[in-house]
């Protein structure tokens, strides 16, 4: 019989897997075997002996040391207890050391974090000088613009965008400082802008264009455009601030076209020496530069219009022609002499001043003939000698017996007074034509009053009235040609047209045609020549003027004996 068929005959429901691993069972089943059958009989018995014998012995001993059973059971409930508690905490704690190792190594992350953050800090204590200096930067650059050091804060600019391409992706302190670094580099643009804007004196002027072309910003073209923008728009505020309710309201205009014109051009001309691309000439001249020349065009342009408007038609143009030929001979320094351009409109406006005056004048005259009296002006015989004794500028003394004619005299010497101190060329014909006109006025005015009074004349009122017509046409119609002809001197009017004098005198230019003068009063005028010692022909003499003779010398050709005496002394009656 075999080991496991005695095992199933012994254990016929199994052997307890609590025993399998006993060595007391091993040794017991060794033990068995080596009985014999009849001590295997008796073994059962044995064992039941020994069972029952265990048996009163544990109750004997349980009996006998209860307490110690009690406390053993209580021992061992408590140690029972102990361990589920220590198996429950280190279950949690089981539970928590995946969290613990987490912020085990948060901490050690931390750790490193603050030893990296402590020697950049021991590194920021090493630098703290020169970080300091970096970070005052801004505040350094807005402090030299201020104070006008130009050069020095573009050389700083230039620096922190160095260190920007070099570390701005990598560190942020060079982003806000070179973003920082621009704001200061747009407040130098419009503070430089701002100074354009002002009134500069030319070195300033140099150094605002040098830095504007150092900061690369504008491109040489629109830097001449930004230049001639900020200085027109500053020119503009200027000629703003002239009141126009000034009386010396054009004068100042022209004032401050002449100073800060002529300056601006050479501030341009000075900071922009080159030549423009566009144009490649050898010769200097402000066409160099087609830019400045369309603003200054334009700026002419506007002056003529403003002197257009507002020039008066008194005899304050005079001293603003004065002050316009002055200021046109001060920009042809740089090559802008106007004066060509303003002639034209001194010129109308010459005109019609002269036009207005000697028509006011004329309308005088005819006033006066309305309320003149021939009885008032019959005088004896002694008092109508006249006297021929008088410089030829002087008037004739034969006026003052007739009021008309001498306060008609008055008004054209007093206008020929003002107009001898501007006397331009050009309007030699129309002067000579406005005076002639004014002339046949009168003799027609003259004409009208004898034909309304001839019903009611007596004869010494007939005999006034002829002499008024002889003093009219022998003394009046002379002298003021003798006056024009100081104005405008024959000689040099043929000299200027290169044709000899007698030409001006078949033209009529600076000579009266005074067969049309005396045309209405023709009629009047007495047959026989009365004994008047004054008369004296009105035309110069064609052959003296052809075999140039001085005009000086010949008494019958109206023209001024000394040409330096050129002032008509005003009549007075």
């Amino acid at each position: 019989m075999d080991v496991d068929t005695s095992i199933k005959l012994m254990f016929p429901e199994g052997i307890k897997h609590s025993w399998i691993d006993n060595p007391d069972f091993a040794n017991y089943l060794n033990k068995l075997g080596m009985y014999d059958l009849d001590k295997l009989r008796k073994e059962v018995d044995h064992l039941s002996v020994e069972k029952s014998t265990i048996l009163n012995q544990t109750q004997d001993l349980a009996f006998s040391n209860y307490k110690t059973f009690i406390q053993t059971a209580e021992c061992s409930r408590e140690i029972f207890q102990q361990f589920q508690k220590t198996e429950h905490s280190l279950g949690e704690l089981l539970e928590e050391v995946p969290k613990f190792n987490t912020t085990c190594e948060q901490f050690m992350r931390r750790c490193a974090e603050i030893k990296s953050e402590r020697q950049v800090n021991s590194i920021s204590l090493a630098k703290h000088g020169t970080t300091l200096q970096l970070l005052e930067a801004p505040q350094l650059m807005d402090n030299l613009i201020r104070e006008g050091h130009y050069d020095d804060a573009l050389r700083l600019a230039a620096y922190i965008r160095k260190l920007d391409k070099t570390h701005g992706p990598s560190i942020p302190i060079i982003r806000k400082l070179c973003e920082e670094i621009n704001e200061c580099w747009k407040g130098l643009m419009n503070r430089l802008s701002w100074e354009l804007h002002s009134e500069l004196q030319l070195p300033r002027c140099l150094q605002v264009v040098g830095v504007l072309r150092r900061m690369g910003v504008l491109s040489e073209l629109e830097l001449r455009l930004k230049f001639l923008q900020a200085r027109d728009s500053w020119f503009s505020s200027v000629l703003k601030q002239i009141s126009r309710d000034d009386p010396q309201h054009l004068n100042k205009f022209i004032d401050v076209y002449r100073m800060h014109l002529f300056n601006i051009i050479t501030q341009f001309r000075a900071v922009f020496p080159e030549q423009d691309s566009l144009l490649a000439t050898n010769k200097q001249h402000f066409n160099d530069h087609p830019i400045l020349h369309e603003w200054i065009n334009n700026k002419v342009c506007d002056f003529i219009a403003c002197l257009e408007r507002e020039m008066p038609e008194d005899s304050d143009i005079v001293s603003c022609l004065e002050q316009v030929m002055y200021f046109g001979q001060s920009l042809g320094r740089v090559g802008v002499d106007l004066r060509g351009l303003v002639a034209p409109v001194f010129i109308r406006k010459l005109t019609n001043c002269l036009s207005f005056q000697i028509r006011l004048a004329c309308e005088q005259f005819v006033n006066d003939m309305e309320k003149f009296s021939l009885e008032s002006s019959v005088l004896p015989t002694t008092q109508l000698q006249l006297i021929d004794n008088q410089n030829e500028l002087s008037p004739p003394e034969a006026l003052m017996n007739f009021f008309p004619l001498g306060r008609y005299a008055n008004g054209i010497i007093a206008i020929l007074n003002q107009f001898r101190l501007c006397a331009p060329l050009a309007l030699a014909h129309t002067i000579t034509r406005m005076l002639e006109r004014s002339l046949i006025t009168v003799s027609t005015t003259i004409s009208h009053f004898y034909k309304r009074e001839q019903q009611a004349m007596s004869n010494e009122e007939r005999d006034t009235l002829t002499k008024m017509v002889v003093c009219f046409h022998h003394c009046l119609v002379p002298y003021f040609q003798r006056c024009l002809h100081s104005l405008y001197s024959p000689v040099e009017v043929a000299a200027f047209l290169s044709v000899p004098v007698f030409k001006l005198q078949g033209q009529h230019l600076v000579f009266f045609e005074t067969e049309l003068i005396s045309a209405p009063i023709q009629h009047l005028l007495p047959v026989n020549k009365l004994d008047i010692s004054f008369h004296k022909s009105s035309q110069p003499n064609a052959n003296e003027v052809e075999n140039g003779e001085d005009p000086k010398t010949a008494e019958q050709t109206g023209l001024p004996v000394d040409n330096k005496k050129n002032d008509v002394t005003p009549f007075q009656t």
